[in-house]
């Protein structure tokens, strides 16, 4: 399973595209959706919010989960109100 699969999977509805370096990265268009993804890997039973990875600032929330194949990077910057979920393959 890639990516893509996995994300659909995890139930995000968004469709992404592939970066250079293998991440699937998806767009959400809204704090609304930030938050629906949120809880969607916060209730999760196999993903692990991994705290020592995740940094935390007024601005700005990276919130790193992890699963038994992949590494979720959950993005949001509140400042300028972009948001995103970055999909790689665990190493």
């Amino acid at each position: 399973m890639g990516e893509k699969e996995f994300a659909k999977e995890l139930g995000i509805k968004f469709d992404g595209y592939e970066t250079t370096d293998g991440a699937y990265v998806i767009d959400l268009p809204n704090s609304n959706e930030f938050s629906k993804i949120y809880t969607l890997l916060d209730k999760n039973e196999d993903i692990d919010l991994d705290i020592e990875g995740s940094h935390f600032t007024g601005e700005l929330i990276e919130m790193l989960y992890l699963a038994e194949d992949f590494d979720i990077l959950l993005k949001g910057d509140l400042k300028n109100n972009v948001y995103s979920v970055e999909i790689k393959e665990a190493i």
